[in-house]
């Protein structure tokens, strides 16, 4: 399959133009995903960041290749799984949980998958944790370029102790230790919050845990997202917090 490749770090047309098929795919794909706003609004916003992904992805570690739109692609697709979902099901804790004044905690959010992609798309306050300094500048620099002013980025390791709190929604996309994201969604949710993390179908969990940090498992919600000629079959965890007695 053919690709757009840079010719160097700072080829910033090569890297546009990676922008505008991510834009131009994601612009065909909004009808299908029943997402409210505007497509052409919300695929220039994405466009807009798979462009300096793939800018910045050359100088410094972001994804496995940056300049690969179908990878880039896919990973947007994917971020985006809990807000088509959330929009089938507004009746539902998720679909709620993108609501009006909704506040939403990304951490880990290493090159924006899901945070920025969501807080597009959705437009809530959203706050992003990042412990390595240099992809935090990128995130700060990509909410620019998208033109979100309601997104905040803290260059912090993330810990019960210190990690803000009052949040809607806590979400992960790669943890690898699903113990501390619960101790981490049990202080940073408001009662009645969700946390949520994108899984594979065979990826376990320790339900145990999420419970001992008084997290309620809710259904998980199922779902399939195409990886270049590849269907995936992924699955959202959901987790309720436990309201005060």
């Amino acid at each position: 399959m053919f690709h757009v490749k840079p010719r160097r770090p700072d080829d910033r047309e090569g890297c546009e133009a990676i922008g505008s098929i991510v834009a131009t795919r994601i612009e065909v794909a909004f009808p299908g995903l029943g997402l409210p706003g505007s497509a052409p609004k919300i695929a220039a916003k994405i466009g807009r960041f798979a462009t300096i992904l793939a800018l910045w992805g050359t100088k410094i570690n972001l994804t496995a290749d940056p300049t690969d739109h179908d990878e880039t692609t896919f990973h947007v697709l994917d971020s985006l799984a809990p807000a088509w979902l959330a929009a089938m099901h507004p009746e539902t804790p998720l679909g709620r949980s993108f609501g009006k004044g909704r506040r939403m905690l990304d951490v880990g959010s290493g090159a924006g998958f899901p945070g920025l992609i969501l807080a597009a798309v959705t437009g809530i306050d959203t706050v992003l944790v990042e412990s390595r300094r240099k992809r935090a500048n990128f995130l700060r620099a990509a909410a620019a370029t998208m033109g979100l002013p309601r997104v905040t980025v803290i260059h912090s390791w993330a810990t019960p102790a210190d990690i803000p709190s009052g949040f809607d929604l806590i979400t992960a996309r790669a943890v690898g230790r699903h113990r501390e994201f619960f101790e981490l969604a049990a202080a940073a949710l408001k009662p009645g919050g969700i946390a949520m993390l994108y899984l594979s179908m065979e990826q376990p969990i320790d339900g145990e845990a999420a419970l001992a940090c008084g997290l309620v498992e809710l259904p998980c919600m199922q779902y399939e997202v195409s990886r270049g000629e590849d269907t995936l079959r992924r699955v959202l965890g959901l987790w309720l917090k436990a309201t005060s007695a």
